[in-house]
């Protein structure tokens, strides 16, 4: 799976993000303070036609708390099987992916050598 270091010293990784109008592969970063599963910008999420599922709490990096509205799309990374995933939008041009998405999956950091491995957790 495509995932690196990037000119400013964060995690990213390719994704492709599906929703009922069409799919985009996207380079996201990888937010290890985010508990979900991906954050969108909206202008994709309009794009892919994804379908509102829930209106929840979520607690903020900074301790305040609001309300989002999550929507139901699906992901995959590189070859490995497509996941059914919530989204949460987001006004910003970079999409978040959280550790939910590597619940099933194996992330191995080395920021000294700048290197990043994803695997299913049964390859390694």
């Amino acid at each position: 799976m495509k995932a690196h270091f990037d000119a400013f010293g964060h995690l990213r990784a390719e994704i492709e993000v599906k929703g009922a109008a069409g799919s985009k592969v996207v380079s996201a970063l990888i937010d290890t303070g985010f508990d979900g599963f991906l954050c969108l910008p909206i202008e994709i999420a309009i794009q892919l036609g994804l379908m509102l599922f829930a209106y929840e709490p979520f607690e903020l990096a900074d301790g305040s708390r609001k309300r989002e509205l999550v929507f139901l799309g699906a992901a995959q990374f590189g070859e490995g099987p497509e996941a059914p995933v919530e989204i949460v939008l987001t006004e910003s041009k970079d999409t978040l992916i959280g550790l939910a998405m590597f619940s099933e999956m194996k992330l191995e950091a080395d920021f000294k050598k700048r290197s990043v491995k994803i695997a299913k957790s049964d390859d390694v």
